[in-house]
Protein backbone atom coordinates (compact mmCIF):
# COMPACT_ATOMS: atom_id res chain seq x y z
CA UNK A 1 0.00 0.00 0.00
CA UNK A 2 2.87 2.39 1.35
CA UNK A 3 4.71 1.18 -2.04
CA UNK A 4 1.63 2.17 -4.21
CA UNK A 5 1.59 5.54 -2.46
CA UNK A 6 4.99 6.73 -2.65
CA UNK A 7 4.61 5.88 -6.55
CA UNK A 8 1.26 7.75 -7.23
CA UNK A 9 3.14 10.77 -5.27
CA UNK A 10 6.25 10.60 -7.45
CA UNK A 11 4.31 10.68 -10.59
CA UNK A 12 1.95 13.59 -9.40
CA UNK A 13 5.74 15.24 -8.30
CA UNK A 14 7.56 13.95 -11.93
CA UNK A 15 4.60 15.78 -13.79
CA UNK A 16 4.47 18.84 -11.92
CA UNK A 17 8.14 19.38 -12.66
CA UNK A 18 8.03 18.69 -16.12
CA UNK A 19 4.67 20.95 -16.97
CA UNK A 20 7.18 24.23 -14.64
CA UNK A 21 9.80 23.13 -16.60
CA UNK A 22 7.92 23.33 -20.20
CA UNK A 23 6.13 26.26 -19.36
CA UNK A 24 9.30 28.17 -18.28
CA UNK A 25 10.66 27.16 -21.38
CA UNK A 26 7.73 28.35 -23.28
CA UNK A 27 7.89 31.83 -21.96
CA UNK A 28 11.52 32.32 -22.47
CA UNK A 29 12.64 35.00 -24.91
CA UNK A 30 15.93 33.55 -24.83
CA UNK A 31 15.05 30.12 -25.21
CA UNK A 32 13.08 30.81 -28.18
CA UNK A 33 15.93 32.99 -29.98
CA UNK A 34 18.43 30.53 -29.55
CA UNK A 35 16.20 27.71 -31.17
CA UNK A 36 15.09 30.33 -34.24
CA UNK A 37 19.30 30.64 -34.66
CA UNK A 38 19.75 27.33 -35.12
CA UNK A 39 17.39 26.02 -37.45
CA UNK A 40 16.93 29.85 -39.71
CA UNK A 41 18.75 27.84 -42.31
CA UNK A 42 17.48 24.45 -42.32
CA UNK A 43 13.35 25.74 -41.54
CA UNK A 44 12.81 29.38 -42.43
CA UNK A 45 8.88 29.10 -41.61
CA UNK A 46 9.96 27.41 -38.12
CA UNK A 47 12.46 30.08 -37.19
CA UNK A 48 10.02 32.47 -38.30
CA UNK A 49 7.76 31.22 -35.68
CA UNK A 50 10.58 31.12 -32.98
CA UNK A 51 11.68 34.76 -33.56
CA UNK A 52 7.92 35.67 -33.38
CA UNK A 53 7.11 33.94 -29.83
CA UNK A 54 10.70 35.74 -28.35
CA UNK A 55 8.91 38.77 -29.44
CA UNK A 56 5.57 37.68 -28.36
CA UNK A 57 7.16 36.65 -24.72
CA UNK A 58 9.65 39.83 -24.33
CA UNK A 59 9.01 43.62 -23.74
CA UNK A 60 11.59 46.55 -24.90
CA UNK A 61 13.53 46.17 -22.11
CA UNK A 62 14.84 42.90 -23.80
CA UNK A 63 18.18 43.51 -25.06
CA UNK A 64 17.56 41.69 -27.88
CA UNK A 65 14.50 42.18 -29.29
CA UNK A 66 15.86 44.68 -31.64
CA UNK A 67 17.34 41.83 -33.42
CA UNK A 68 14.66 39.69 -33.17
CA UNK A 69 13.00 42.12 -35.49
CA UNK A 70 16.09 42.47 -37.76
CA UNK A 71 16.38 38.21 -37.76
CA UNK A 72 12.47 37.85 -38.78
CA UNK A 73 12.14 41.16 -41.11
CA UNK A 74 15.69 39.48 -43.25
CA UNK A 75 14.12 36.40 -43.59
CA UNK A 76 10.92 37.84 -44.55
CA UNK A 77 12.73 39.37 -47.07
CA UNK A 78 14.72 36.27 -48.16
CA UNK A 79 10.78 34.71 -48.95
CA UNK A 80 10.51 38.10 -50.94
CA UNK A 81 7.30 39.20 -48.45
CA UNK A 82 8.93 43.09 -48.90
CA UNK A 83 6.05 44.63 -46.50
CA UNK A 84 5.93 42.17 -43.38
CA UNK A 85 10.14 42.15 -43.96
CA UNK A 86 9.93 46.26 -43.92
CA UNK A 87 7.06 46.43 -40.66
CA UNK A 88 9.85 44.41 -38.73
CA UNK A 89 12.86 46.45 -40.22
CA UNK A 90 11.12 49.50 -39.07
CA UNK A 91 9.97 48.06 -35.61
CA UNK A 92 13.95 47.32 -35.03
CA UNK A 93 15.07 50.74 -36.19
CA UNK A 94 12.66 52.24 -33.30
CA UNK A 95 14.09 50.32 -30.83
CA UNK A 96 17.72 50.60 -31.93
CA UNK A 97 18.57 53.36 -34.63
CA UNK A 98 22.37 52.36 -34.60
CA UNK A 99 21.65 49.11 -36.53
CA UNK A 100 23.10 49.30 -39.71
CA UNK A 101 21.35 45.73 -40.86
CA UNK A 102 18.11 47.44 -39.70
CA UNK A 103 18.74 50.08 -42.26
CA UNK A 104 20.33 48.53 -45.17
CA UNK A 105 17.12 46.06 -45.41
CA UNK A 106 14.75 48.30 -44.76
CA UNK A 107 16.67 49.92 -47.99
CA UNK A 108 16.73 46.85 -50.01
CA UNK A 109 13.05 45.85 -49.18
CA UNK A 110 11.97 49.72 -50.26
CA UNK A 111 14.05 49.84 -53.10
CA UNK A 112 11.62 46.11 -54.28
CA UNK A 113 8.49 48.49 -53.32
CA UNK A 114 9.41 51.09 -55.43
CA UNK A 115 10.12 53.92 -52.89
CA UNK A 116 13.68 54.94 -53.92
CA UNK A 117 13.88 58.09 -51.97
CA UNK A 118 13.26 56.53 -49.09
CA UNK A 119 15.80 53.92 -49.73
CA UNK A 120 18.21 56.00 -49.94
CA UNK A 121 17.95 58.06 -46.90
CA UNK A 122 17.86 54.43 -44.96
CA UNK A 123 21.12 53.95 -47.10
CA UNK A 124 22.43 57.48 -45.91
CA UNK A 125 21.99 56.12 -42.40
CA UNK A 126 23.69 52.64 -42.70
CA UNK A 127 26.56 54.35 -44.71
CA UNK A 128 26.87 56.77 -41.28
CA UNK A 129 27.22 53.54 -39.20
CA UNK A 130 29.02 51.43 -41.12
CA UNK A 131 31.06 53.41 -44.11
CA UNK A 132 33.08 50.36 -45.67
CA UNK A 133 29.80 47.77 -45.94
CA UNK A 134 30.41 47.81 -49.99
CA UNK A 135 26.99 46.52 -50.72
CA UNK A 136 25.64 49.88 -49.55
CA UNK A 137 27.26 51.33 -51.84
CA UNK A 138 26.26 48.64 -54.34
CA UNK A 139 22.53 49.65 -53.58
CA UNK A 140 23.48 53.12 -53.95
CA UNK A 141 24.49 53.10 -57.47
CA UNK A 142 21.74 50.89 -58.50
CA UNK A 143 19.15 53.42 -57.45
CA UNK A 144 20.79 56.30 -58.89
CA UNK A 145 21.07 54.46 -62.03
CA UNK A 146 17.31 54.02 -62.78
CA UNK A 147 17.05 57.66 -61.20
CA UNK A 148 19.67 58.73 -63.74
CA UNK A 149 17.57 57.15 -67.05
CA UNK A 150 14.02 58.78 -65.74
CA UNK A 151 15.76 62.27 -65.21
CA UNK A 152 15.47 65.11 -67.20
CA UNK A 153 18.71 65.42 -70.20
CA UNK A 154 20.36 68.24 -68.00
CA UNK A 155 20.20 66.19 -64.83
CA UNK A 156 21.86 63.02 -65.93
CA UNK A 157 25.17 63.38 -66.39
CA UNK A 158 25.71 64.74 -62.98
CA UNK A 159 23.17 61.72 -61.39
CA UNK A 160 25.32 59.02 -63.65
CA UNK A 161 28.69 60.19 -62.22
CA UNK A 162 27.67 59.66 -58.63
CA UNK A 163 26.07 56.30 -59.54
CA UNK A 164 29.49 55.23 -61.11
CA UNK A 165 31.01 56.46 -58.04
CA UNK A 166 28.75 54.51 -55.89
CA UNK A 167 30.16 51.48 -57.93
CA UNK A 168 33.28 52.05 -57.84
CA UNK A 169 33.73 52.76 -53.85
CA UNK A 170 31.74 49.89 -53.86
CA UNK A 171 34.27 47.66 -55.44
CA UNK A 172 36.86 49.37 -53.31
CA UNK A 173 35.23 47.73 -50.58
CA UNK A 174 34.32 44.00 -51.22
CA UNK A 175 37.21 42.47 -53.42
CA UNK A 176 35.91 40.31 -56.52
CA UNK A 177 32.52 42.05 -56.41
CA UNK A 178 31.40 40.86 -59.92
CA UNK A 179 27.65 42.21 -59.16
CA UNK A 180 29.16 45.73 -58.74
CA UNK A 181 31.50 45.44 -61.88
CA UNK A 182 28.36 44.10 -63.59
CA UNK A 183 26.36 47.55 -62.60
CA UNK A 184 29.17 49.69 -63.37
CA UNK A 185 29.22 48.45 -67.18
CA UNK A 186 25.58 49.18 -67.74
CA UNK A 187 26.07 52.31 -65.77
CA UNK A 188 29.23 53.26 -68.44
CA UNK A 189 27.32 51.94 -71.24
CA UNK A 190 24.40 54.47 -70.28
CA UNK A 191 26.81 57.39 -70.68
CA UNK A 192 28.05 55.73 -73.92
CA UNK A 193 31.63 54.89 -72.31
CA UNK A 194 31.56 51.55 -74.33
CA UNK A 195 35.43 50.49 -73.74
CA UNK A 196 35.19 51.06 -69.77
CA UNK A 197 31.66 48.96 -69.99
CA UNK A 198 33.67 46.42 -71.87
CA UNK A 199 36.56 46.13 -69.30
CA UNK A 200 34.02 46.05 -66.45
CA UNK A 201 31.87 42.92 -68.26
CA UNK A 202 35.07 41.04 -68.63
CA UNK A 203 35.90 41.79 -64.80
CA UNK A 204 32.80 40.39 -64.06
CA UNK A 205 33.42 37.31 -66.04
CA UNK A 206 36.77 36.82 -64.52
CA UNK A 207 35.32 36.69 -61.18
CA UNK A 208 32.53 34.50 -61.88
CA UNK A 209 32.33 32.65 -65.11
CA UNK A 210 29.11 31.62 -64.06
CA UNK A 211 27.05 35.11 -64.33
CA UNK A 212 24.92 34.88 -66.98
CA UNK A 213 23.81 38.68 -66.84
CA UNK A 214 27.33 39.38 -67.59
CA UNK A 215 27.75 37.06 -70.61
CA UNK A 216 24.55 38.53 -72.14
CA UNK A 217 25.25 42.25 -71.78
CA UNK A 218 29.10 40.73 -73.34
CA UNK A 219 26.99 39.67 -76.40
CA UNK A 220 25.12 42.67 -76.61
CA UNK A 221 28.19 44.71 -76.79
CA UNK A 222 29.66 42.32 -79.53
CA UNK A 223 26.27 43.01 -81.46
CA UNK A 224 26.82 47.10 -81.19
CA UNK A 225 30.26 46.69 -82.45
CA UNK A 226 28.76 44.59 -85.10
CA UNK A 227 30.91 41.63 -83.74
CA UNK A 228 27.92 38.90 -84.91
CA UNK A 229 30.08 35.72 -84.41
CA UNK A 230 31.38 37.01 -80.93
CA UNK A 231 28.20 38.08 -80.07
CA UNK A 232 26.80 34.67 -80.71
CA UNK A 233 29.45 32.48 -78.88
CA UNK A 234 28.23 34.83 -75.35
CA UNK A 235 24.69 34.08 -75.98
CA UNK A 236 25.67 30.18 -76.71
CA UNK A 237 27.56 30.57 -73.57
CA UNK A 238 24.38 31.70 -71.45
CA UNK A 239 22.23 29.08 -72.74
CA UNK A 240 25.00 26.38 -71.40
CA UNK A 241 24.39 28.21 -68.29
CA UNK A 242 20.66 28.31 -68.19
CA UNK A 243 18.91 26.86 -71.20
CA UNK A 244 15.56 28.92 -69.81
CA UNK A 245 17.24 32.31 -69.97
CA UNK A 246 14.77 33.81 -72.83
CA UNK A 247 16.66 36.61 -73.68
CA UNK A 248 19.70 34.69 -75.14
CA UNK A 249 17.41 32.35 -76.49
CA UNK A 250 15.92 35.19 -78.80
CA UNK A 251 18.93 37.20 -79.54
CA UNK A 252 20.16 33.19 -80.79
CA UNK A 253 17.77 32.15 -82.69
CA UNK A 254 17.55 35.58 -84.84
CA UNK A 255 21.00 35.62 -85.27
CA UNK A 256 20.90 32.28 -86.54
CA UNK A 257 17.55 33.33 -89.00
CA UNK A 258 19.61 36.57 -89.94
CA UNK A 259 22.76 34.16 -90.93
CA UNK A 260 20.88 31.37 -91.64
CA UNK A 261 22.49 29.32 -89.77
CA UNK A 262 19.96 25.65 -89.80
CA UNK A 263 21.64 23.84 -87.78
CA UNK A 264 21.80 26.36 -85.53
CA UNK A 265 18.19 27.03 -85.37
CA UNK A 266 17.49 23.43 -84.90
CA UNK A 267 19.31 23.31 -81.80
CA UNK A 268 18.08 25.91 -80.61
CA UNK A 269 14.42 26.31 -81.03
CA UNK A 270 14.05 23.04 -79.64
CA UNK A 271 15.09 24.68 -76.52
CA UNK A 272 12.81 27.43 -77.15
CA UNK A 273 10.17 25.37 -77.73
CA UNK A 274 10.25 23.43 -74.79
CA UNK A 275 10.66 26.42 -72.14
CA UNK A 276 8.68 28.84 -73.89
CA UNK A 277 5.94 26.70 -76.90
CA UNK A 278 3.68 29.82 -77.08
CA UNK A 279 6.16 32.66 -78.11
CA UNK A 280 4.98 34.04 -81.64
CA UNK A 281 8.49 34.41 -82.92
CA UNK A 282 9.32 30.75 -82.31
CA UNK A 283 6.44 29.55 -82.82
CA UNK A 284 6.73 31.32 -86.75
CA UNK A 285 10.50 29.50 -87.05
CA UNK A 286 9.21 26.28 -85.99
CA UNK A 287 6.78 26.61 -89.38
CA UNK A 288 9.37 26.88 -91.03
CA UNK A 289 12.14 24.81 -89.83
CA UNK A 290 9.06 21.58 -88.33
CA UNK A 291 11.64 21.04 -85.56
CA UNK A 292 8.68 20.28 -83.14
CA UNK A 293 5.67 18.32 -84.56
CA UNK A 294 2.45 21.11 -84.52
CA UNK A 295 0.20 18.67 -82.59
CA UNK A 296 2.78 18.65 -79.70
CA UNK A 297 2.51 22.19 -78.97
CA UNK A 298 -0.13 24.02 -77.25
CA UNK A 299 -2.69 26.01 -78.89
CA UNK A 300 -1.43 29.89 -79.33
CA UNK A 301 -4.04 31.82 -77.05
CA UNK A 302 -6.18 34.58 -78.66
CA UNK A 303 -5.67 38.31 -78.38
CA UNK A 304 -7.94 39.83 -76.31
CA UNK A 305 -9.31 43.50 -77.59
CA UNK A 306 -9.63 45.29 -74.43
CA UNK A 307 -11.57 48.66 -75.15
CA UNK A 308 -10.32 51.77 -72.82
CA UNK A 309 -12.80 53.98 -73.29
CA UNK A 310 -14.64 53.43 -70.00
CA UNK A 311 -11.04 52.93 -68.01
CA UNK A 312 -10.80 55.64 -65.69
CA UNK A 313 -7.09 57.40 -65.13
CA UNK A 314 -5.44 56.52 -62.01
CA UNK A 315 -4.19 58.81 -59.38
CA UNK A 316 -0.85 58.99 -59.40
CA UNK A 317 0.10 58.91 -55.50
CA UNK A 318 2.99 60.35 -53.98
CA UNK A 319 5.93 58.12 -52.11
CA UNK A 320 4.75 56.84 -48.74
CA UNK A 321 6.84 57.12 -45.91
CA UNK A 322 7.35 55.26 -42.38
CA UNK A 323 3.86 56.92 -40.78
CA UNK A 324 1.86 55.67 -43.74
CA UNK A 325 3.05 51.89 -43.19
CA UNK A 326 0.07 50.23 -41.49
CA UNK A 327 1.18 49.59 -37.44
CA UNK A 328 3.20 46.29 -37.23
CA UNK A 329 0.96 43.92 -34.52
CA UNK A 330 3.65 41.85 -33.04
CA UNK A 331 1.78 38.61 -32.02
CA UNK A 332 1.50 37.21 -35.26
CA UNK A 333 0.19 33.72 -35.98
CA UNK A 334 2.79 32.65 -38.60
CA UNK A 335 0.94 30.06 -40.88
CA UNK A 336 3.23 28.59 -44.14
CA UNK A 337 0.23 29.97 -46.63
CA UNK A 338 0.76 33.12 -45.99
CA UNK A 339 4.68 33.16 -46.77
CA UNK A 340 4.95 33.65 -50.15
CA UNK A 341 7.14 31.57 -51.84
CA UNK A 342 8.23 32.69 -55.59
CA UNK A 343 11.60 32.31 -54.87
CA UNK A 344 12.98 33.30 -58.68
CA UNK A 345 10.21 36.15 -59.50
CA UNK A 346 10.72 39.74 -58.35
CA UNK A 347 7.79 42.04 -58.22
CA UNK A 348 7.07 43.65 -61.43
CA UNK A 349 10.65 46.32 -61.50
CA UNK A 350 12.29 47.78 -64.91
CA UNK A 351 15.33 46.75 -62.92
CA UNK A 352 16.14 43.56 -63.07
CA UNK A 353 19.60 41.50 -64.07
CA UNK A 354 19.43 42.47 -67.33
CA UNK A 355 18.96 45.85 -68.12
CA UNK A 356 18.72 47.33 -71.26
CA UNK A 357 21.75 49.49 -71.48
CA UNK A 358 20.92 51.41 -75.07
CA UNK A 359 17.93 53.03 -73.88
CA UNK A 360 17.93 56.85 -72.80
CA UNK A 361 20.85 57.55 -73.60
CA UNK A 362 21.24 60.97 -75.58
CA UNK A 363 25.00 60.46 -75.97
CA UNK A 364 25.01 56.73 -77.29
CA UNK A 365 25.18 56.87 -81.15
CA UNK A 366 25.59 53.40 -81.66
CA UNK A 367 22.83 51.34 -81.15
CA UNK A 368 22.58 47.48 -81.56
CA UNK A 369 21.70 46.49 -84.75
CA UNK A 370 17.56 44.47 -84.89
CA UNK A 371 17.42 41.72 -86.66
CA UNK A 372 14.05 41.78 -88.69
CA UNK A 373 11.63 38.41 -88.73
CA UNK A 374 8.72 38.77 -90.61
CA UNK A 375 6.35 38.41 -87.87
CA UNK A 376 5.11 40.82 -84.36
CA UNK A 377 7.75 41.01 -82.00
CA UNK A 378 8.40 38.45 -79.35
CA UNK A 379 6.95 39.11 -75.79
CA UNK A 380 9.64 39.10 -73.19
CA UNK A 381 8.74 36.68 -70.31
CA UNK A 382 8.61 38.48 -66.94
CA UNK A 383 11.48 36.70 -64.70
CA UNK A 384 13.87 38.81 -62.77
CA UNK A 385 17.01 38.17 -60.56
CA UNK A 386 17.70 39.36 -57.42
CA UNK A 387 20.92 40.29 -57.39
CA UNK A 388 21.65 41.72 -53.91
CA UNK A 389 24.46 39.39 -52.67
CA UNK A 390 22.72 36.54 -54.06
CA UNK A 391 24.17 33.05 -55.10
CA UNK A 392 21.58 32.60 -58.24
CA UNK A 393 24.56 32.03 -60.72
CA UNK A 394 26.82 30.15 -59.16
Amino acid sequence: MKIKYFLILFLILFLVSFLFSFSSFAESPDEFFQQAKKIEKKDVIKAIYFYSEAIRFSDDSWKKRARCFVKRGILYYDLKDYRKSILDLKAAIDLDDENMDAHKYAAKCLYYLDKLNVAMQELERASEIDPRDGEIDFIKGRILLIICRKATVDLQPNILNSSLEAFTKAISNKRKYFEAYYYRALANAVGGFHEESLKDIKKAIKINKKYVPAWFELGKVHLVNKHDMKAFTAFEKCIKLDETFFPALDKLLKIAYQRKFTDKIKKYLKIALEHYPVNPFFRYLNKIYSVVPGDSLPEMPKKKIVSNRHEKKKEVKPESTWLEIEEYEAEVDVQEDDVRLEMTVSPGLERNSYENTNQRDPNLKKKEPDVVVPHEEAVKPEKEQDTFGSNNWY
